[in-house]
């Protein structure tokens, strides 16, 4: 099984990203959708570096969707291929910062649970024309921007999270579907700045 421990043995999440991609790209490991890379998170706060992130791959700067804001310096991780990140808890385990998800669309899966992302300065889920995101008992709270934006990527499922107190939507979806399920999903408290297919 092919488990990076953080902070135990990479110092960060982005770190462990960062080298779980390299690894997957040199096949010293594989990371799949059937066997991906699990990151488990320790108990505690995990804050997330501000850096300059990637504009996504797909970027027209003609298309009114994609604002330079993406291009700032901003708390994300940057995700491109299939992995597990796993917490112990939403009260445990909490990332001060937000996800940005691309990778490669039906083939790549990036599954997050038990955890609370938090305080992102951008949104708190970003996928973006790639990979199919997996988000299961995860509070997501208190961003900047939208709680979930999904742009142009499918198959996406929400199982048992709460979005809430985030600055704009709490769901947003463009071109995209997503399925929600779960007795304990909570969509409230949200900004509504944005016109768009949205969920509070």
């Amino acid at each position: 099984m092919k488990t990076f421990h953080v902070p135990q043995y990479f110092p960060s999440l982005k770190e462990a990203v960062r080298i779980g991609d390299l690894l997957n790209q040199r096949q010293i490991i594989v990371s799949t959708k059937e066997d991906p890379l699990k990151i488990a998170l320790a108990a505690g706060r995990h804050n997330v570096e501000q850096t300059i992130t990637p504009h996504p791959a797909s970027f027209d700067s003609t298309d009114e969707r994609y604002t330079d804001d993406v291009h700032q310096d901003l708390n994300l991780v940057h995700i491109n291929y299939s992995v597990n990140i796993i917490g112990m808890g939403r009260s445990n385990t909490v990332i001060v910062g937000g996800l940005f998800v691309e990778g490669e669309d039906v083939v790549d899966v990036v599954a997050v649970s038990k955890l609370t992302i938090c305080e992102s300065m951008y949104n708190g889920v970003f996928g973006c024309s790639g990979a199919s995101i997996h988000l299961e008992d995860v509070l997501i709270d208190e961003c900047q921007g939208n709680g979930v934006l999904f742009l142009e990527t499918s198959h996406n499922k929400m199982i048992d999270c709460e979005v809430s107190n985030n600055g704009n939507h709490g769901i947003w979806l463009l071109d995209s579907n997503l399925r929600i399920e779960g007795s304990n999903t909570k969509i409230h408290r949200n900004g509504e700045n944005f016109d768009g297919k949205f969920i509070d």
